[in-house]
């Protein structure tokens, strides 16, 4: 049965989700990393009026950036000629998504596991029930962009919930302050860094037109599984590292739970590179069969995701490390992409993204070992990643190089 809805449509929704991301992304993970690494977690009461503060920065910076979006849009044609809904839609949706952001890492820092194992499940399932009767209601993609609006709602009420429910907090610039120069070093980066994501993007709106773009964003992503595993063990052991008085014992953890994430998600990985093509093809159309290709070249991502350098640079408050790796790895990432997009299209681009940040990794290990004097070793299971490293690798070639 085929997709009932266009592949130009669904360039339209992967625009607008583009564009909402677009509007705050340099600042926000680095913020919620921040967090993790300034907030006391002597007692919950701390933890609250420290969160509350937290939430109001984000509620702030999330207006102040999309009214500059709109001055840039409708000033200077930023995206030149998307329609109303598209770009009213992103930026209402960035602004009440980006918030709701705090919302599990609160319960990392309250040690609240049932909420947290909750949300995570909650989460994908009301995105799915707003989007899809959204486009059910409508029979159209205007309609999955109000259902994901609504979803956005959603999760935006249930974290002022959780945040002021404990008891309500006035705002505190002293903290905020303090707050924002700590977490200087990894804003920066983090400009530097994630921005590449989008000149990625960026450069294949305005090199080939929305078809094209929606086959790249369709498959220019990671297996969410992937990124929820690796981002949560990283942002669970920071606070952890912060607070430590032995670090040896938290580097054991994070060792031990890297390898069982590894005989998890790496043979996942290699069963949906295996049949990544069909999935492609039965699940969307014929259209997207080169959308697993760049999908494929994602799907090898979980190999450097599941090295956590970072946490240990953020978990001892070696934040200013990370500037020079993103300019390294940013640097790498636009030259390449821009080199092999010209010679394999928006293959080589995957390929640059693969590449940029295998090094941004290795550069973070050897930085790790140089300045805070931890090997690799002591929190990377070396034998067991070079393995399975090895063998998703290998199915990627065999299946490009032999069957294809």
């Amino acid at each position: 049965m085929s997709n009932p809805i266009s592949t130009y449509e669904i360039g339209q929704y992967e625009l607008f989700l583009f564009i909402a991301g677009f509007i705050n992304f340099f600042w926000v993970n680095a913020l919620v990393r921040g967090m993790l690494g300034h907030v006391e977690t002597q007692s919950r009461a701390i933890v609250n009026q420290q969160v509350t503060q937290v939430f109001y920065l984000f509620g702030a910076l999330s207006m102040a950036f999309t009214v500059l979006f709109l001055i840039a849009q409708f000033g200077f044609s930023l995206f030149e000629n998307k329609s109303i809904l598209i770009i009213g839609g992103a930026t209402l949706y960035s602004l009440l998504w980006t918030p709701s952001m705090l919302l599990e890492y609160t319960f990392i820092l309250r040690k609240e596991s049932l909420p947290l194992y909750l949300s995570g499940f909650i989460t994908p399932l009301f995105f799915v029930f707003f989007a899809l009767g959204g486009a059910i209601i409508t029979q159209s993609i205007e309609g999955v962009i109000i259902g994901t609006l609504f979803f956005a709602a959603s999760r935006f009420i249930a974290t002022s919930f959780s945040t002021f429910s404990p008891g309500f907090h006035k705002p505190d610039y002293k903290w905020i302050k303090r707050f924002i120069i700590f977490s200087s070093p990894l804003l920066l980066s983090a400009i530097i860094a994630e921005s590449g994501i989008y000149i990625d993007g960026i450069i294949v709106n305005s090199l080939f037109d929305e078809q094209v773009f929606a086959v790249f964003r369709y498959g220019a992503r990671e297996l969410p599984l992937n990124t929820i595993m690796a981002l949560g063990l990283s942002n669970a052991m920071i606070p952890m590292l912060v607070a430590s008085t032995n670090p040896n014992r938290e580097l054991s953890e994070l060792k031990h739970k890297t390898k069982r994430l590894l005989y998890i998600l790496v043979p996942i990985s290699t069963l949906f590179l295996i049949f990544s093509d069909w999935i492609f093809i039965h699940v969307f159309n014929e259209s997207f069969k080169e959308s697993a290709i760049v999908f494929d070249v994602y799907l090898l991502l979980v190999v450097p995701r599941l090295l956590l350098p970072q946490t240990i640079i953020v978990g001892f408050k070696r934040h200013k490390l990370l500037i020079w790796v993103s300019i390294l790895e940013i640097i790498t990432n636009v030259t390449l992409s821009v080199w092999w997009g010209i010679w394999w299209g928006i293959f080589g681009i995957a390929m640059a993204t693969l590449c940029s940040f295998a090094v941004e990794k290795i550069v973070m290990i050897t930085l790790t070992r140089k300045y805070i004097n931890i090997p690799a070793s002591k929190y990377i299971p070396v034998k067991s990643f070079v393995v399975f490293a090895l063998i998703i690798t290998a199915v990627f070639v065999i299946k490009y190089l032999v069957f294809v």
